[in-house]
């Protein structure tokens, strides 16, 4: 690769037909990007959400109109699907660009990440119910309760990473030889019923908003439920509440928001001089809501 940008990789079967996809970005380290979280501003909005501020600063290039020129992309945990696009600097000095919104650059804080281990795909430990066998095993997870009515509670998690795992000491390659298993989700969340769709997400599946991953509710158990065909390893996700365009509903999270929430945040700075054909990804910026201040 030769050109920093946004990438996708596909995968195609033999008639053509797309396996599975990966987004990727390639980035140049030509600018700093300071980034600092803060709590919101907002009262109403204080106890629930983070506000990113940050600048942009290099004494590599000199921008040409950067209001019209310089974009920048807003992502929490590495996710797409509630990344925040294009917001203009909110004003200059020199040459640096000085982003410090009340509003523009905040994002719900969530709740930390639920997750499972079925590296032992045959014994039922780290929130495993229990394990069946099928034609495949049948990893069956403890039932989980909405969470947005609770107090808040600190547990380590990783942001909705995964990592594929087989403990089995025939294995010498684990991404090769993990297997995998039908994971069996359940939640109580009866104040959501009939109202907008509830998905099961993660990196471990993009975070898709597809009919595979949309929970059913069970009227005779009175939760939601869904069968999911995960490969071995330890597994995040969460709960995500989306209209049927996907749109996501940050404001009624079925496990809450709160500003505690220990969350990644990452700003891509994207740049095109007036002659560029392509948009360059010029820098990078990372923090952690563990480092939050007032």
């Amino acid at each position: 690769m030769k050109l920093s940008g946004n990438y996708i990789l596909k995968i195609l079967n033999d008639d053509r037909e797309v396996v599975f996809s990966r987004r990727f970005i390639i980035y140049e380290d030509i600018v700093s990007v300071p980034l600092q979280i803060r709590r919101a501003r907002a009262m109403e909005d204080i106890p629930h959400k983070h506000n990113l501020d940050f600048s942009i600063k290099t004494n590599a290039i000199s921008f040409q109109m950067p209001m019209q020129n310089v974009k920048v992309a807003l992502f929490q945990n590495g996710r797409f699907d509630n990344a925040i696009y294009n917001v203009k600097p909110q004003f200059t000095i020199g040459n640096d660009l000085i982003y410090r919104y009340d509003k523009e650059t905040q994002f719900w804080a969530g709740n930390e990440y639920l997750n499972f281990d079925n590296k032992d795909i045959r014994n039922a430990v780290n929130n495993v119910l229990r394990i069946t066998a099928g034609e495949i095993y049948n990893t069956i997870l403890y039932p989980n309760e909405a969470r947005g009515s609770q107090p808040y509670t600190f547990f380590p998690d990783v942001n909705g990473n995964f990592l594929v795992r087989n403990i089995n000491l025939n294995v010498t390659n684990p991404n090769l030889e993990a297997d995998y298993s039908w994971v069996f989700f359940s939640l109580s969340a009866p104040a959501y019923f009939g109202k907008e769709d509830i998905y099961i997400g993660g990196m471990f599946n993009n975070y898709a908003k597809t009919p595979e991953f949309k929970m059913d509710f069970n009227k005779e158990t009175g939760r939601y439920e869904k069968a999911i065909m995960v490969k071995q390893g330890f597994t995040s996700f969460q709960y995500i509440l989306a209209d049927k365009n996907g749109k996501i509903n940050g404001a009624d999270a079925v496990d809450g928001n709160y500003f505690q929430t220990e969350n990644d945040y990452n700003v891509l700075v994207y740049y095109r001089e007036n002659n560029d054909r392509y948009d360059r990804v010029i820098g990078i910026g990372t923090a952690n809501s563990e480092n939050i201040i007032n």
